[in-house]
């Protein structure tokens, strides 16, 4: 081989390894950015205030699904609970601009 050609390689490889680099950095940023974030801080209510707009959350009853051999087994129906949570915006601008 010629040096020419091992360099080209090297420059195909190095061009190659900075697309997926890029790749995986939009992949991260774009999962952080729309991924939900949940976590334990909210517990029973939780109120927030952004730009005088109020949002109050209201934590629903738990939910428990216990699978266990008797009710989870094939061809078995699905296993379901419900909650109700309710989330209530208090908007500071009453104006409606349509």
């Amino acid at each position: 081989m010629t040096k020419e050609n091992v360099r080209n390689i090297l420059l195909a490889i190095i061009f190659v390894l900075i697309l997926v680099v890029i790749a995986l950095f939009i992949g991260r940023f774009t999962y952080s950015y729309l991924g939900a974030q949940v976590d334990d801080l909210l517990e029973g209510e939780g109120e927030l205030t952004a730009s005088g707009d109020t949002i109050i959350f209201s934590k629903g009853n738990d939910l428990s699904i216990n699978a266990s051999t008797d009710n989870f087994y094939t061809g078995s129906e699905n296993l379901t609970d419900t909650t109700n949570p309710q989330v209530r915006l208090i908007a500071s601008n009453k104006i409606n601009s349509k």
